[in-house]
């Protein structure tokens, strides 16, 4: 996690050859997604991250892959 300001970002890897869950400490925050390596945009087959992330949801990264949010 990186911030500088107000504005924060979190990017989350996955390098595994398998699904990985992953539940965030988001500060009570709302953070809106910005990339999403699985997307058909970036050649990947379709991405699955929520758009929005709260402090109830976690991630699920497929394959090497990544994610990344901002608030």
């Amino acid at each position: 996690r990186r911030w500088w300001g107000e504005n924060q970002v979190f990017c989350v890897f996955n390098f595994s050859h398998n699904l990985v869950s992953y539940s965030p400490n988001l500060c009570g925050k709302t953070w809106e997604k910005r990339l999403d390596s699985t997307e058909k945009k970036w050649g990947g087959l379709g991405g699955n991250s929520p758009e929005m992330l709260t402090k109830s949801l976690s991630l699920t990264l497929l394959p090497e892959s990544l994610v990344l949010y901002e608030t």
